[in-house]
């Protein structure tokens, strides 16, 4: 039998930043600010983009290069011919080298979205916005016919290593694997330099390239909305390699020759990232390709709440939550107690149970008492079409690919690799099999190890060891156990993790994505590799009897059924302190199956369907709001948003304008347009007597206002400290909060008949957002600032921010200037 552990999380309802947005968009002067709206620019928003400009102003960064491989760059272009880097490269054999010049306006588009800079004209800025970057022109497309052939690209990531750029951006669909391109790849990735490729157009489950070469960051389109739901553009690939998506629809780019265009494609997507990855690098300089995919998937806005995707990756694009993410809050490591010196010496007889499952990409599988086999988690590519088979005794998985060792040592297989790792149908007397990204090894009955697949690091080249009782495939390396204890490792060594031909005494070992464990017979265990999360952290294990080499992650699983881990935290590595009696388990990125000493299958991780819609619902018309209602459109807006939502009534949605907006309503919509992350927050709100009046969906934000000072309380006459949280905010608060998350300037003196009823608190935050017209007076020529706020009002305040972060944060306008 078998049982899921469901990983549902509460997923924050982080503004999404969204596109049909009317925004108020002002370039000259706040004061001439009126209130014409413009969905242009809505992608910067969606990725918080402005927020993480305000960041920037207060960090040092340094001068990053952008290689753009594409169609070459527009160089008298008004936006980029700052931006230009003068050793641009053309790598079509019939044109001449230094002409980069672009003719089809693709790569001009995909370098202004990464990095354009105002004109005299237009106040234009890409996703690097003031940063010092430089672009550097590769063309790889023909003027004359268009065409594009591989061995360009791959010259061009040579070249780009060469001129040691910091990112390469690569907005191009191969439709098949390429062992050339692989290499090139990992030549970027061993110099530290993240490539972003976009996932291609097709519209269905398709693997494109370069984006599905490891150790490239891949980027799938983000649709602007669909009835009730966000989700991936119709035209986007998708597929069980995508990482991160950001919007890929309607984005308002560069065009030639002076113009300005609207373009769809996850090539677009694709430069938003790329924009996102150069500001990490400019912030800094040391961050290595596995990190930035880290902090990139980690701080994503999260679209489902199962974790990654096939059509979204681990969600969408947040740069602020990118630049505030601390990684090393994301290390987990189990407490463990090195053995006093007077305990009794652990010894136990080594035993075998790793090949009875196995994890790839988001999916597992597991052996049945009866030789069958069952599946879990993501179905694509037919990878879990395993029904069918029948005398298994053992299976192995790749990232898309599953195999089964038939009790006659022969092997059936099932799923997709374009690198020929499934080129096994006349592989027999195998003992045991492993597979790793793009690879598959065996081992014989007489002890040498058969492999196929990508050899793009010499992972396959395994023919020379001998004597071999075990294989293990990392993500692109291959371990070796012989017979004798020692072991011997093939393939990248970017981290050493090849580097275990001193190790002895071992009985057991395992393969993650860049480094290696081993366990001895003592129930010790040694690692080697990339220790970037503390995965080969494992010098205090003792009594293991197995260990377990996840994507970042290490478990080791105790004599005693348990379990201790050291890496990369995930949502599953929380659940392992309460589990016991386990008898073996597989792990990789998304999911883990354990099996116990009484033969139940435990599943945990990201096991759900893979859907194309999100599970965020968003209510674009209300019942009780007339399209004639003087808010209706800030109303439409903040739906749109998600920030504000509206209430069923059992029969529709409505959004109860005339109904006062509470103290904890507000803080949690200026949290969510302030694009600030909720997660990992962690302080007491004791201080304040009603703490616990907190209604659960508002307690992150509250937490996070507190944290950061937007929150302050008010005081009774005892002294004593409270947040009144489900009391209505008066108008005066809430200017006063939005001073303190937003800031001020000095402004105008107010002329409203009313003014000298303001509170001496909120006099100078009333008169400054009054003068940016985000908080407006009455006819009546009031600005009631004792008064408690509508939800329809908190509607048009919010949308106002909107224009007034972007204004301020990003385009360092003069001062008013009529």
């Amino acid at each position: 039998m078998y049982y899921y552990i469901s990983m549902k999380n509460s997923v924050k309802n982080i503004a999404v930043w969204l596109l049909i947005i009317t925004l108020c968009f002002s370039f000259i002067s706040v004061k001439a600010q009126d209130e014409a709206f413009d969905t242009r620019y809505y992608w910067l928003y969606s990725s918080a983009i402005p927020a993480a400009w305000k960041l920037l102003a207060d960090i040092p960064t340094t001068e990053v290069t952008v290689a753009v491989i594409d169609t070459g760059i527009e160089f008298d272009n008004p936006h980029l011919k700052e931006r230009i880097d003068l050793r641009g490269h053309n790598f079509v054999p019939s044109a001449s080298v230094n002409d980069v010049n672009d003719k089809e306006g693709h790569g001009t588009a995909v370098a202004g979205i990464i990095a354009a800079i105002p004109s005299d004209n237009m106040n234009y800025y890409g996703v690097c916005g003031n940063i010092d970057v430089k672009i550097l022109p590769l063309k790889v497309y023909s003027d004359l016919t268009g065409a594009l052939q591989i061995q360009y690209i791959i010259d061009a990531i040579y070249y780009a290593i060469e001129m040691d750029v910091d990112v390469i951006n690569i907005s191009i669909d191969i439709p098949h694997y390429d062992e050339g391109l692989q290499i090139a790849c990992l030549a970027a990735y061993e110099n530290s330099i993240p490539i972003i490729a976009s996932a291609g157009n097709k519209g269905n489950e398709y693997y494109s390239y370069p984006s599905s070469c490891y150790g490239v960051i891949s980027v799938s389109a983000l649709s602007l909305y669909n009835n009730d739901y966000f989700l991936s553009s119709p035209f986007s690939s998708y597929n069980d390699r995508i990482d991160l998506s950001a919007h890929g629809e309607d984005i308002y780019t560069i065009g030639l020759d002076g113009t300005y265009k609207f373009l769809s494609g996850s090539s677009f997507s694709c430069a938003i990232v790329t924009g996102a990855v150069a500001v990490l690098k400019a912030v800094d300089k040391d961050l290595t390709p596995l990190e930035i995919e880290t902090i990139l998937c980690s701080s994503a806005d999260k679209l489902t709440d199962e974790g990654r995707n096939n059509y979204y990756g681990y969600g969408k694009l947040n740069l602020f939550s990118a630049l505030t993410l601390n990684v090393d809050s994301l290390i987990f490591q189990s407490e463990e107690q090195k053995p006093s010196e007077d305990t009794p010496a652990f010894s136990f007889s080594y035993q075998n149970h790793k090949n009875l499952l196995s994890c790839g990409l988001s999916y597992g599988l597991w052996l049945e008492k009866n030789n069958k086999v069952s599946s879990a988690g993501d179905s694509s590519f037919g990878k879990t079409d395993v029904t069918q088979w029948d005398n298994i005794i053992s299976v192995a998985t790749g990232d898309s690919f599953s195999l089964g060792l038939k009790s006659d040592g022969t092997l059936q297989y099932t799923g997709f690799s374009g690198s020929y790792a499934l080129n096994v149908a006349h592989w027999s007397s195998i003992k045991q099999v492993s597979a790793g990204a793009f690879h598959t090894v065996a081992v014989t009955n007489v002890g040498t190890v058969l492999a196929t697949g990508s050899n793009s690091a010499g992972q396959c080249n395994t023919g020379i060891i001998a004597g071999v009782s075990t294989a293990e495939c990392g993500s692109m390396h291959t371990v070796c156990l012989r017979s004798n204890g020692t072991v011997r490792s093939v393939g990248t060594n970017f981290f050493g993790e090849c580097n275990t031909s001193n190790w002895t005494d071992i009985v057991s070992i395992s393969a993650g994505n860049g480094f290696t464990l081993g366990l001895k017979s003592d129930g010790t265990v040694v690692g080697t590799g990339n220790n970037r999360f503390k995965q080969i952290d494992v010098s205090t294990w003792n009594n293991i009897i197995e260990v377990f080499a996840g994507y970042n992650y290490s478990i080791g699983l105790k004599a005693d059924g348990t379990l201790v881990y050291t890496g990369l935290a995930t949502k599953m590595s929380s659940v392992l302190p309460e589990l016991s009696n386990i008898k073996t388990l597989s792990c990789n990125r998304d999911m883990m199956i354990l099996k116990t000493n009484d033969d139940e299958i435990i599943v945990i991780g990201n096991i759900h369907t893979q859907e194309r819609t999100t599970n965020k619902i968003y209510v674009f018309n209300f019942d009780d709001v007339s399209q004639d209602y003087w808010a209706a459109p800030y109303i439409n807006i903040v739906s749109r948003l998600g920030i504000i939502n509206g209430v069923y009534n059992g029969t529709g949605y409505i959004y109860v304008p005339y109904v006062h907006m509470t103290r904890q309503e507000f803080f949690k919509i200026i949290i969510e347009t302030l694009g600030v992350p909720t997660s990992n927050i962690e302080i007491s709100l004791e201080v304040f007597k009603d703490y616990q009046d907190v209604a659960s969906w508002s307690l992150p934000y509250i937490k996070t206002a507190y944290y950061y000072g937007y929150l302050t309380g008010n005081v009774d006459s005892n002294g004593d400290l409270y947040i009144k949280p489900t009391d209505p905010i008066s108008r005066a608060e809430a200017a006063t909060i939005m001073s303190r998350a937003f800031g001020l300037s000095q402004s105008p003196d107010m002329e409203y008949s009313d003014k000298d009823s303001i509170p001496f608190w909120a006099y100078e935050a009333m008169s400054y957002f009054s003068y940016l017209k985000v908080l407006n007076g009455y006819p009546d020529n009031t600005i009631a600032p004792n008064a408690n706020l509508y939800r329809s009002e908190a509607a048009a305040i919010i949308c106002r921010l909107y224009s007034y972060v972007l204004n301020t944060y990003t385009f360092n306008y003069a001062s008013n200037t009529d």
